[in-house]
């Protein structure tokens, strides 16, 4: 049963729709309001660097819900800039200085592009974030005829292979000494720049230092310790930064985003966080974290809308992440990074069908796998479990005898 009348949501991806589409699912019905500052209804995100920018949808096929969706559940969608939060009346300001009020608040701000150094106002260099940002990229790649991409993580990679499907010569610089460094082991980081090389992707990586070139406000080129590298359309990969100036400059705590408990509530009892710009306690990764995934904007979402609605459980939910590249799918659940001790490779990494099992302190804390579905399915049953599996326990469970379905 609640005890609010007024629930207002800022944001509008992902989590800020499954939020909304819960409360409403859940029985709420009083006030909900949706701040959002783009041009658009909620949409999907990770298809903009996969079917979204090889032309296979279209941005309506993006869209979680039509405009029905919002009037048909009572939802007052306002597209502007939520600019400060007013904590001891319950308001939120917005950019043309209307005030919003509000019992529940709940901050679904996301992250925004990290930017290249003295990049701004030079033409050329795209990011890719937004719905908007998706499409340009897709109208310059077909002008420009090449592309730079700077960063060897998970997007620049899905990038650079849907250029590969296109027929467009990409490069992806890196100053790490191989790809997806602080995500992926080093035999999966192997499997997929074997892939992506042999699809024509050309790789710079353990550079030292980048620096671009321009002339007359656009880029012609990037200079590296191994030399120059020409180009005319650069895709800047290199993370993202947690939208969290709003929740900070009402004295609310952040660290690497928006500091939340295990209800996903701020230190304000009436204030919540979720998705990409909430740091959360997590029992898998031993501590707090920020998370950027489909599966964790879904599931915090959930748990609020929940707890606001009088359940009152704690966020639980096991990580898990996936990527399309070169025609193979990896699939990550649970820890893969950081603390892990000792792994277990299992499959054929040279036929790009294996998985890589993390272990700390001889129990299993997560998974790799590519193209071998059964063997995450299993590993996310046994994560979720709470057993403290060994690998003695994860080979015989492994062994060619075990059914895995």
């Amino acid at each position: 049963m609640t005890n609010f009348t007024q629930a207002v949501v800022v944001g509008s991806g992902q989590a800020a729709f499954q939020l909304i589409a819960s409360l409403r699912g859940g029985g709420y019905d009083g006030i909900i309001r949706m701040i959002g500052d783009e041009p658009h209804l909620p949409y999907q995100r990770p298809p903009l660097s996969k079917a979204f920018l090889r032309g296979d949808v279209t941005a309506e096929d993006l869209a979680f819900g039509t405009s029905t969706f919002f009037e048909e559940n009572c939802v007052d969608v306002i597209q502007d800039r939520a600019v400060a939060i007013d904590r001891l009346d319950g308001k939120v300001e917005l950019s043309n200085g209307d005030l919003v009020g509000f019992d529940r608040l709940i901050l679904s701000t996301g992250a925004r592009c990290r930017h290249i150094p003295d990049s701004a106002d030079v033409d050329g260099i795209l990011s890719l974030r937004t719905l908007t940002d998706a499409a340009l990229l897709r109208e310059r790649l077909i002008a420009a005829g090449s592309i730079t991409i700077i960063g060897g993580g998970f997007l620049g990679l899905e990038v650079a292979s849907i250029c590969t499907e296109l027929g467009i010569p990409v490069r992806v610089v890196e100053l790490m000494p191989r790809l997806m460094s602080r995500n992926a082991s080093e035999v999966v980081s192997s499997c997929f720049y074997r892939n992506l090389a042999a699809r024509g992707v050309t790789f710079e990586m353990g550079l030292s230092h980048l620096r671009l070139r321009q002339e007359d406000g656009h880029v012609v080129g990037i200079d590296t310790d191994r030399g120059y590298i020409p180009t005319n359309l650069i895709l800047s990969c290199i993370g993202v930064i947690p939208n969290d100036a709003l929740a900070v400059d009402a004295g609310l705590a952040a660290s690497n985003g928006i500091v939340v408990d295990e209800m996903l509530t701020t230190a304000d009892p009436r204030i919540s966080a979720i998705g990409d710009c909430a740091s959360h306690p997590n029992r898998y990764f031993g501590g707090m974290v920020r998370l950027e995934s489909v599966q964790n904007a879904v599931d915090q979402a959930i748990r609020v809308a929940g707890n606001l609605i009088g359940e009152h459980q704690p966020y639980d939910s096991l990580p898990w992440f996936w990527s399309e590249q070169a025609g193979m799918k990896l699939q990550i659940a649970g820890r893969t990074f950081g603390n892990a001790t000792s792994t277990i490779t299992h499959g054929a990494p040279d036929e790009d069908a294996f998985s890589v099992f993390h272990f700390d302190t001889d129990r299993l804390v997560g998974v790799e796998s590519v193209s071998r579905p059964k063997d995450h399915m299993l590993a996310r049953k046994l994560l979720r479990s709470g057993q403290h599996v060994t690998q003695e326990d994860l080979k015989r469970l492994l062994a060619p005898q075990t059914a895995l379905a």
